[in-house]
């Protein structure tokens, strides 16, 4: 830990991670690429490993693909398990292509982390290739007040665009540009996701091949904000926007708010067992 990094040139690896940091308060300052190609899982662009590394700034000027032959689990840009107050700046684009190979990843309990990215995220690989995912770990161990920055447009085909994912409390995700998913949710809230919040400055979209709603709340989803600064729109037969559960633990006390149209070849707004919701139009 404590160290100070120049790094002027790019980095292509394979069937490793591109970055791996292990250990806190480092600074690292990457002038290039970082392309990672594998056959093996886990083979990440840049990592923040598990457990306590915290405090580490990192400042990139250049672009983050992992290319899967086969392998899954290639984030492009991962904060591991209990790792907090960590900075990551990247300008350029992320793209991933395996399966489980989310663009950016806060994961498991890490707290007060910041990731800015002036670029755009592009994913297509299978499930939980997410855009932007955010997970809590369990009700003991809440991911909380984490913050992602996309000053770009966010592109997945297989999984949901941006998903805040079981126990993430207190995070905000703002995106200066277009979401798009050609298979999956936009936005999902999943299992006890609190006091979250979404903002999309453009359009949200999901196409006639979709399985799921362009927005989605799912269960104990609560308390949580979503603002598009745009239109909403749902090719597929599924609701625009929609929020359900079944039993009791139902999304409770959320509210949408859409400055454009909301489009859909289904319903444009469904609530199915849910309470206290307001979606303003």
């Amino acid at each position: 830990g404590n160290q100070t990094i120049d790094i002027g040139s790019s980095i292509e690896v394979e069937n490793v991670k591109g970055i791996n940091i292990t250990s806190s308060s480092n600074t690292l300052t990457i002038d290039g690429d970082i392309t990672v190609k594998s056959s093996k899982n886990s083979a990440i662009g840049l990592n923040i490993d598990n457990g306590g590394n915290n405090n580490n700034v990192i400042n990139m000027t250049g672009n983050i693909s992992t290319i899967s032959d086969g392998a899954t689990a290639m984030h492009g840009i991962r904060i591991g398990p209990n790792s907090s107050t960590n900075t990551v700046n990247v300008t350029g684009n992320v793209s991933t292509t395996g399966a489980n190979s989310s663009g950016i990843l806060i994961i498991e309990g890490g707290d007060n982390n910041n990731v800015t990215l002036n670029g755009n995220i592009n994913t297509i690989g299978g499930t939980n290739a997410n855009g932007i995912r955010i997970t809590g770990q369990s009700s003991g161990n809440l991911g909380i007040n984490n913050h992602i920055t996309v000053n770009g447009d966010i592109s997945t085909v297989s999984s949901h665009a941006i998903a805040i994912e079981g126990y993430a409390h207190d995070s905000y995700i703002e995106v200066n540009g277009n979401v798009q998913s050609t298979n999956s949710a936009g936005i999902r809230l999943a299992q006890d996701t609190v006091n979250n919040i979404v903002t999309v400055n453009g359009n949200i979209s999901t196409s006639a091949t979709s399985a799921n709603p362009t927005i989605t709340f799912n269960a104990g989803a609560s308390d949580n904000l979503i603002i598009i600064d745009g239109n909403v729109t749902q090719l597929a037969n599924k609701p625009a926007i929609n929020l359900r559960a079944n039993g009791a633990n139902t999304p409770h006390d959320n509210t949408v708010s859409v400055y454009g149209n909301i489009t859909s070849a289904g319903a444009g707004i469904r609530f199915n067992n849910s309470d206290n919701n307001e979606i303003f139009v």
